[in-house]
């Protein structure tokens, strides 16, 4: 699970990027936060997997 959420965040920071390029600034924004979540959701699952 926490390899798909890594790659997620990955993939939406790669978008972002593309976005940014376009000048496109809402939609890398998005995507930005988006990239942050997955990785956000990611460490939390280490985390939770680690206190169990």
């Amino acid at each position: 699970m926490y390899f798909e959420l890594m790659e997620k965040s990955i993939q939406c920071a790669y978008k972002a990027l593309e976005y940014y390029a376009k000048k496109e600034f809402d939609l890398a924004k998005f995507y930005k936060d988006a990239s942050i979540t997955y990785k956000n959701k990611a460490l939390n699952l280490i985390i939770e997997e680690g206190i169990k």
